[in-house]
C-alpha cells in the first residue's frame, strides 16, 4: 500500500493516480500501491496509455508507458496530453504534433496549439488561424 507520507495529485486516469513525494510524482493503482515510485519531477495523467513527464536535470518532456518506462524520449520544452492519437508538442517556442511512437506529423512551425477534437485542431501562426486534419493538412483557414 502507499505509505501515509505520499501526497494524492489526482483523479483515475486508465487504472493509475498521480501521487507527490517530496516534490516527486509517480502513480499508484485502485488498490492503492505504487506502480511507479515518485521520481519524476513534472507527470501528467495517463491518455491514450501514455503519461507526459518532465525531468528535472533539463527540464524537458516526453512519455512513459502504462509500465513506467519512457516510450518517448524527453526532448520536448511542453508535451501535452494525446488526444486522438496525437499530442502537441513544442520546442524552440514552436508548436507541432507527434504519434504515439514519437513520430512527428505536424512540423514545429506553429506559435499556438491545442489538442485534437474531432478530428481537428486549431492552431496559430503569426496571425493567422487555421484547423488542421490529423495529417497536419489546413482544412479551414481563419483570416
Amino acid at each position: 500500500k502507499a505509505s501515509e507520507n505520499v501526497e494524492y495529485g489526482g483523479c483515475f486516469s486508465e487504472g493509475k493516480a498521480l501521487i507527490r513525494k517530496n516534490e516527486k510524482w509517480g502513480f499508484i493503482d485502485k488498490r492503492g500501491k505504487i506502480v511507479l515510485k515518485p521520481i519524476c519531477y513534472g507527470l501528467s495523467e495517463y491518455h491514450d496509455g501514455l503519461a507526459g513527464f518532465m525531468t528535472e536535470d533539463t527540464y524537458k518532456s516526453g512519455y512513459l508507458g502504462t509500465d513506467g518506462k519512457v516510450k518517448i524520449k524527453a526532448v520536448y520544452d511542453e508535451a501535452w496530453d494525446f488526444s486522438e492519437g496525437l499530442a502537441c508538442v513544442s520546442k524552440n517556442g514552436k508548436y507541432g504534433f507527434i504519434d504515439k511512437r514519437g513520430k512527428v506529423v505536424v512540423d514545429f512551425i506553429y506559435d499556438g496549439a491545442w489538442s485534437y477534437e474531432n478530428g481537428l485542431v486549431y492552431v496559430i501562426k503569426g496571425n493567422k488561424a487555421f484547423f488542421l486534419d490529423k495529417k497536419g493538412k489546413v482544412v479551414i483557414s481563419i483570416h
